[in-house]
């Protein structure tokens, strides 16, 4: 399986879902990660889909450096 280099930033795109500690990003494949703003606090009308650009710093985490919604979707 391969897997993104956990120190280089990748890009993901999915759509948001609530989760128990914090939002989560699901993929169309199913794969789901944790999405940690760090100090930052949380975009204001977070929903839908979305591109995020961050790392994988834990096997279901992704540290976000930047996000974009997705136009067109409802």
């Amino acid at each position: 399986m391969n897997q993104p280099n956990h120190h280089s930033a990748s890009t993901f795109t999915g759509r948001i879902e609530p989760g128990p500690r914090g939002p989560l990003l699901r993929a169309a494949d199913g794969m789901c990660w944790r999405l940690d703003f760090g100090n930052e606090p949380l975009p204001e009308g977070l929903a839908g889909s979305i591109s995020v650009r961050g790392r994988i710093v834990q096997p279901s985490c992704i540290a976000v450096e930047f996000l974009t919604l997705i136009a067109g979707d409802d």
